[in-house]
């Protein structure tokens, strides 16, 4: 026993119907909802095609933009960069000056000094006691002088530290 579609479908339903006095058969109505829903359905296609090419288009826009302005960050903190390098080894360099200056002036002071030890010998008691008080003054000076420079090598090794450590990973 074959079963088909047909005989499935009571006789009664393949009538004709009757609509607006005209004689209709089921399977033409049949076929125009399924055409109906078919061209609804690639109309909608359709529809939702264009929105995903709008929204592609859109991203691939937004995406372009923000590689172009992440490349101008890049351009500027690289500019930025490179002024505070060049700020630097300008520094370095004045720096290196300032020793070398410094160095000529202690070589200066050390000459002096051994031609002062050597003088010593000979000096009268009021040269030797004018001397110590000198040497005393002069020490003085430099004992505050080195401990105002400790104190600014200490708050520039602070502010190194908290650079470092507030950098971004």
């Amino acid at each position: 026993m074959s079963l088909s579609l047909v005989s499935l479908v009571p006789t009664s339903a393949l009538q004709p119907l009757m609509i607006n006095g005209k004689k209709m058969n089921i399977n033409f109505i049949a076929a125009g909802v399924v055409i109906g829903f078919l061209a609804g359905y690639i109309i909608n296609g359709w529809r939702y095609d264009a929105k995903i090419a709008t929204m592609v288009a859109d991203n691939a826009t937004e995406t372009a933009t923000a590689v172009e302005v992440a490349m101008q960050q890049t351009v500027d903190m690289q500019r930025t960069k490179d002024a505070a390098l060049r700020k630097a080894n300008d520094q370095i360099k004045r720096n290196n000056v300032a020793a070398d200056n410094a160095r000529s002036e202690l070589i200066r002071l050390h000459e002096q000094q051994r031609e002062a030890a050597a003088a010593m010998s000979t000096a009268t008691r009021e040269a030797l006691n004018n001397y110590t008080t000198t040497l005393s003054t002069v020490f003085g000076e430099c004992t505050t002088s080195l401990e105002a420079m400790a104190t600014k090598a200490d708050g520039h090794a602070t502010d190194s530290l908290v650079l470092s450590n507030s950098w971004p990973k």
